[in-house]
């Protein structure tokens, strides 16, 4: 490969994990160009969990102070049964692994991501067709080869159908339900658990509220919900633009790269959202590939064991009566095993979040 700026990376994906890695390369005196299908970035309804590694990433990639802006208070949280009955009380700072937790919709951090890219980095309205080991990128109306292609194109990516033919997403059959409300605040915070399903809020910055619901198969809208505890019928009375899909899963790979191709994020190892890492671990693969590259065996030498470890304790570290039968037995036996349990899982979670360090992105260096 060539030495120094002259270096191209093509990367599939205008998501967080791609533009994420559009900056880190850029850092490490990359040229890049980003490929997204989506004619503009438009407005999500979801939002987002910055724990501590997330923000780490973002520290070095320069954005740590305006990520910052997005901080909420610490404060006491609790999990709920749906009666109203309190399983377990806990700090924020203490399950999230920071005293100060960032809470903002994705639409905000694709935003500040955005900001930080030069315009004629990012080509939108563009889908990529197919994508080869030899770093070719084709697209609908153009072919282009690069040093490096990073495929951030989602659990549903083109680049890993094409390259990892054997790797499949792995649906749960629990159905998610996200969005964020304006204008109406709470003082709960925490999660209501009921007989099938489960509930996450969190008031955000600017009198938002962050919610998501999740049902086991057969609970197939909010109507579910809508008798639980204060505040629940009204957080959902005030919904919009409910961002609802499948929880699925990617296993992740023994290898992260093909050839000239690199995984990153939700394309390489998608995850569960119950311990809210997924963007913080995108992120972490993007600072992680950029002080590798162009050495992909580094890289995968260095993501592999983690991506693994963050799959598996967002699959089994947090079991909710939306994903474990266990917990619904258990749920109401406050006092018993789900205090001592989710206190464990809330600090396993911790740990996970403060044991990463960013690598050091270095400008012009040729290998890892």
């Amino acid at each position: 490969m060539m030495n120094g700026p002259t270096r191209r990376a093509g990367i599939v994906g205008g998501g967080v994990g791609g533009l994420a890695t559009a900056i880190a390369l850029r850092q490490a005196g990359w040229h890049v160009t980003v490929f997204e299908q989506a004619p503009e970035f438009g407005r999500a309804g979801a939002g987002i969990v910055l724990p501590v590694n997330g923000i780490a990433a973002l520290d070095a990639l320069g954005l740590g102070e305006r990520i910052r802006e997005h901080q909420v208070p610490d404060r006491t949280a609790q999990i709920q049964t749906a009666a109203g009955r309190t399983l377990m009380s806990f700090r924020l700072s203490d399950a999230m692994g920071y005293p100060g937790m960032v809470l903002l919709a994705r639409s905000d951090l694709i935003a500040l991501l955005v900001d930080a890219l030069p315009s004629e980095c990012i080509h939108t309205g563009v889908a990529v067709r197919a994508v080869r080991e030899s770093g070719v990128v084709e697209t609908d109306s153009s072919t282009a080869e690069f040093d490096l292609v990073v495929a951030a194109d989602g659990a549903n990516s083109v680049a890993r159908q094409q390259l990892w033919p054997d790797l499949s997403l792995r649906h749960t059959g629990v159905t998610a339900w996200r969005w964020i409300v304006d204008g109406l605040s709470t003082e709960y915070a925490g999660m209501v658990w009921g007989p099938g399903g489960d509930m996450g809020i969190y008031p955000m910055p600017r009198g938002r509220t962050m919610v998501w619901a999740a049902g086991r198969p057969g609970i197939d809208d909010l109507d579910y919900f809508a008798d639980w505890i204060d505040p629940v019928p009204k957080l959902i009375a005030s919904a919009d633009r409910i961002v609802r899909n499948d929880v699925a899963y990617v296993p992740v790979p023994r290898s992260l790269v093909r050839g000239r191709v690199a995984l990153v994020g939700d394309a390489a190892h998608a995850l569960v959202p119950y311990n809210g890492q997924g963007t913080s671990v995108a992120l972490e693969d993007a600072v992680t590939l950029a002080a590798c590259a162009p050495d992909l065996a580094a890289y995968t030498a260095s993501r592999r064991p983690r991506a693994q470890y963050m799959s598996l304790l967002a699959r089994y570290g947090m079991p909710t009566p939306a994903t474990n039968r266990a917990a619904v037995i258990t749920a109401p036996m406050a006092g018993l095993m789900p205090n001592r349990f989710l206190r464990w899982a809330a600090r396993t979670g911790r740990r996970a979040a403060t044991t990463w360090t960013p690598p050091e992105i270095r400008s012009g260096v040729s290998s890892h």
